[in-house]
Order: C-alpha cells, then sequence, then structure tokens
C-alpha cells in the first residue's frame, strides 16, 4: 500500500493531480474498495494503484494522441499542399505545351493551304497551256490531213491524166 504522494511521484506528478484524479467519476467509485485511511493518511492498494496510474495513463495518451494527430494532420496538410501546388505547375506546363502545339498546327494548316493553293493554280495553268497545246496539235493535224488530201487529189489527176493522155 501507498500514499497519495507515493503515487504522485512515482507517476511524475502533483499530489493535488493524484487527489483531483481520485476523487472524479467513474475512478472515485472503482477505487472505495482499495482505499483505506489510518491516522488521516489515505492508502492505496497495489490494485487501486494501478487503476490511478492507468487514469493518468489514459489522459496522458490522450493528450500525446492529440498532439501527434495534429502534427500528423499538419504534416498531411503540407504534403497535400505541395502536391497540389506541383500539379498546377504541371498544368500550367501542359497548358503552355498545348497552345504550343496549337499553333504550330495553325501555321502547319497555314502552309498546307497556301501549297493546296499553289496547286491548284499549276494544275489550272497546266491545263490551260495543254488545251493550248492540243489545239496547236489539232490544227497541225488539220493542216497535214489537208495537205495530204490535196496531195492525193494531185496526184489523182496526174495520173488521171496520164491515162487519158495514152488512150
Amino acid at each position: 500500500m501507498k500514499t497519495i504522494k507515493q503515487i504522485a511521484d512515482e507517476i511524475g506528478v502533483s499530489r493535488q493531480a493524484v487527489h483531483k484524479k481520485i476523487k472524479q467519476e467513474p475512478l472515485s467509485t472503482s477505487l472505495q474498495e482499495f482505499m483505506s485511511t489510518k491516522n488521516n493518511v489515505v492508502y492505496i492498494s497495489v490494485d487501486g494503484i494501478n487503476l490511478v496510474k492507468t487514469a493518468f495513463l489514459k489522459d496522458s495518451l490522450t493528450t500525446n494522441s492529440v498532439n501527434q494527430l495534429s502534427t500528423m494532420t499538419t504534416q498531411y496538410m503540407t504534403s497535400l499542399q505541395n502536391q497540389i501546388d506541383f500539379l498546377a505547375e504541371q498544368n500550367q506546363d501542359l497548358r503552355e505545351q498545348l497552345n504550343k502545339e496549337r499553333d504550330h498546327s495553325r501555321e502547319q494548316t497555314d502552309k498546307l493551304s497556301n501549297l493546296a493553293a499553289q496547286l491548284a493554280e499549276l494544275t489550272r495553268n497546266n491545263q490551260i497551256l495543254l488545251g493550248a497545246e492540243q489545239s496547236r496539235t489539232n490544227s497541225a493535224l488539220l493542216n497535214d490531213n489537208l495537205t495530204s488530201e490535196q496531195s492525193e487529189k494531185n496526184s489523182h489527176k496526174k495520173r488521171w491524166q496520164f491515162w487519158k493522155r495514152n488512150s
């Protein structure tokens, strides 16, 4: 059996803290059977000492747990904020890259449109030149045909006349 002062020294708290804890419910009811008084000094048995130590340990754990939880929450929030900042920066980089790609695509489309217009112009010019060449070729063929027909007529005449003279 130990006194409240001895228990306080073991736990590392003041005698008043132990006395206050012992008077709080539900510990006060649980300790009644483990406490005795001799010469106005309160003694607590080994089982009662364990109950008091457990009560202080729970408070200590709760305080430590709250502090640890607070620290972990702060660290977690900092980590999340860092991730948000990283993702925002990455998002900005991707937007800039997308804008560059769009600009490049527009330039390529413009170049392609210009090339298509040039090709269409060249095709028209080629068709005009081809038509003119065909016209000249047709004229030349027509002239050749006419000349050849005239030549045949002339040769026919000469033959006819040749035969005519011999008869």
